[in-house]
């Protein structure tokens, strides 16, 4: 999820509203009240009570999460004073605060490979049943160092932090078929035990550059489908139907459609939020009222977005709707929230400034202008 923070009208509070940790809205709220001396509300449970937050430590260290559920279990019992174990496969200077190394209820593995366990020889066993917040760990190990399945309980489990660190180097053959391509590699991982998600960029020789075949693994980086099936979950969990995701065509479709052309030549000069937002709301898109029932299947789809040219009788967005009157209402609106003009309009800045972290380092931008 993008990261999404609020600020209230007064400039007083900032508050992160969707993706603290993943997305970085914790850390865009704290930026935004050093602009404006707002008072940042971070209410993250891991954040209130200091402690380690497996969600923050994967994005700062460019980790895979390769299962959320159990990164969520993890700050649960964090936060309830479990102890948690940790293994990597690479050197850690030092262990985050809470994890220990010894097998656990819970178990944080950094690690490049697919499946199985760590390698846990030589390090220090849970001990007996009931050991770190497991009623059923004894910590058993075999005669390798791992831990053994049947002896670790039912609770207790490992979750994979995969380093995005791989630079997968291909070629083929002209004309090669992708999904040949694609098969190929992903049996290469699965016999090395390799996990996918640790790979960060392909990489071939100039003259392969064009080709379809590894262009289409860039492009998709090879997805599994595993979005569209989370997706699906969503959707489950509200009482929608999942099914939409892979059948669009059951989805609502508005009566009316209607294409919003320039009266002139010209630029988009600027866009007034607030009056798209009013557009789309006489297009039944959004609320009038507490009682107001959005229609699906109304909305405004734009075609240009600001600073960019426009010829005469050219469409710049499409409108969506259940009668004509609500288009007639709707683009009238729209007109007036996005006007033609006749010079470019100035180009706001990328990027507003920088921030200074508490411990003098700079750590990136702070604030974007899309």
């Amino acid at each position: 999820d993008p990261p999404v923070a609020a600020v209230d009208e007064a400039g007083r509070f900032a508050i992160p509203l969707l993706s603290g940790h993943v997305g970085g809205a914790n850390a865009l709220a704290r930026r935004i009240s050093r602009i404006t001396g707002a008072v940042p509300v971070i209410t993250t449970a891991t954040d209130v009570n200091r402690t380690f937050a497996v969600d923050l430590f994967a994005v700062g260290n460019g980790l895979a999460i390769t299962d959320r559920r159990e990164a969520m279990e993890i700050s649960a019992g964090l936060l309830a004073g479990d102890a948690v174990g940790f293994f990597s496969d690479f050197p850690v200077d030092e262990l985050p605060a809470g994890c220990v190394p010894r097998l656990c209820c819970h178990n944080i593995w950094v690690t490049l490979r697919a499946g199985g366990c760590p390698e846990t020889g030589g390090l220090k066993e849970a001990e007996g049943p009931g050991a770190d917040g497991c009623p059923e760990n004894g910590g058993s190990l075999d005669a390798d160092g791992y831990p053994q399945p049947e002896k670790r309980g039912a609770g207790a489990s490992f979750l994979r932090l995969v380093p995005r660190k791989l630079v997968l180097g291909v070629g083929c053959r002209r004309d090669t078929d992708p999904d040949v391509l694609a098969g190929r590699i992903r049996r290469i991982f699965e016999e090395e035990n390799m996990d996918l998600a640790g790979v960060k960029a392909l990489a071939t020789i100039d003259c392969k550059k064009d080709e379809n075949a590894i262009r289409r693994l860039a492009e998709e980086k090879l997805r599994d489908g595993s979005a569209a099936e989370t997706f699906r979950r969503v959707i489950r969990a509200q009482g929608g139907d999942p099914n939409v995701v892979d059948h669009p065509e059951v989805l609502p479709r508005a009566a009316c459609v209607r294409e919003v052309s320039a009266e002139k030549d010209g630029w988009i000069g600027c866009m007034d939020t607030q009056g798209v937002g009013r557009s789309s709301v006489l297009l039944g898109a959004g609320r009038e009222t507490g009682a107001s029932v959005p229609d699906p299947g109304a909305g405004i789809r734009f075609l240009k977005k600001t600073g960019d040219p426009v010829k005469k009788g050219e469409p710049f967005a499409i409108l969506y709707a259940s009668e004509e009157k609500r288009l007639d209402e709707g683009e009238a609106r729209l007109r007036q929230a996005v006007p033609v003009a006749e010079i470019p309009p100035e180009t706001m800045p990328l990027f507003l400034g920088r921030a200074a972290e508490r411990d003098g380092k700079t750590e990136g931008v702070f604030f974007g202008i899309s």
